[in-house]
């Protein structure tokens, strides 16, 4: 885990289950999980970011942004999947959904 991650006060999955933990009163958690260069650039896979009940795939990616900025403008641009279904910017999350960043990708010549 990054030392920014450490600092922000998120956590990461370490393989022992879903990361996320239970909350109450007007906030909750989501796991989500990088993929390829966001990955790279965050310097964390998994992260339980937390966001307001009721919040959006689009709140959460601006939550995201906020907390790396080197990702930001790379956000705009990912597909999200929610318990591995790709999901719309409007999706409501829910308490210990799966939120996934998938960058585009571009291929090179065979």
């Amino acid at each position: 885990m990054s030392a920014e991650a450490r600092e922000l006060g998120l956590s990461r999955d370490g393989g022992r289950g879903s990361g996320v933990r239970r909350y109450t009163g007007g906030s909750m958690r989501v796991n989500v999980k990088l993929f390829a260069v966001l990955r790279e650039r965050a310097g964390v896979a998994e992260l339980a970011l937390e966001v307001p009940e009721g919040a959006t795939v689009a709140t959460a990616t601006a939550r995201l942004a906020e907390r790396f900025p080197g990702i930001g403008q790379m956000l705009g641009r990912a597909a999200f999947a929610v318990n591995r279904e790709y999901s719309p910017a409007g999706t409501v999350l829910k308490n210990g959904d799966e939120l996934a960043a998938i960058p585009p990708v571009s291929g090179g010549c065979w």
